[in-house]
């Protein structure tokens, strides 16, 4: 009965909105999709042994407070995915170096881990660094750029597998992000945010 509603919950609001775009023979069509989906989905979860949730219809994610650098009571090879996100401009490379061997650690080996933070070639990082107009972040202690990343994730076992930059969310700012990055001697201060992808050495060195 539960996971009817929870399907329910999701396919009301979706068929509404597909059936005032689309009409009726589309919204039937999204209904069967989406009710085929999550009957596989309550089933997948049912054989991987999540009874709990089969029966709650609610709990997707446990969510567990502890130190990055010392991931303790997680044991090796745990997770897909890490993320840090808006994370590691907050802490100095000593740190830095110990979350990462953290992340390597209980990564599985064909694990990934994504890093999006601001990039200290930018010119409104220079900015910021110098207090000239603009104030750095609190708490922005370590805002670094591509050549410090490109030294440290190695030193952590990581390999970094795609990098690239974000423009400002600033219209006319962002506008000159992207048409100005590439340039070979003034790129740099138009690269506002690192995008990182890095992927543990030893399944790196085989792709």
């Amino acid at each position: 009965m539960r996971e009817r509603a929870i399907t329910a919950v999701v396919l009301v609001p979706v068929l509404l909105i597909v059936l005032f775009l689309g009409g009726v023979v589309l919204a039937a069509a999204v209904a069967l999709v989406t009710v085929l989906a999550a009957m596989e989905a309550f089933r997948l979860l049912r054989s991987a042994g999540h009874e709990g949730f089969a029966a709650l219809g609610t709990v997707l994610a446990l969510f567990v407070v502890l130190d990055a650098a010392h991931l303790s009571g997680i044991g090796d090879a745990t997770f897909d995915k890490a993320a840090a996100i808006d994370f590691v401009e907050h802490i100095d490379d000593a740190t830095l170096l110990s979350v990462l061997r953290e992340t390597r650690r209980v990564l599985r080996p064909s694990g990934l881990l994504a890093i999006f933070t601001p990039c200290a070639s930018h010119y409104v990082e220079r900015m910021k660094s110098r207090n000239f107009v603009l104030h750095q972040t609190p708490g922005h202690i370590a805002v670094r750029d591509e050549a410090q990343y490109r030294d440290l994730l190695p030193q952590a076992g990581f390999d970094i597998e795609s990098l690239y930059f974000s423009p400002s969310t600033y219209p006319f700012a962002g506008w000159l992000d992207r048409w100005l990055w590439k340039s070979p001697l003034t790129g740099p201060l138009f690269r506002f945010r690192l995008c990182i992808v890095a992927v543990p050495v030893n399944i790196a060195s085989q792709r």
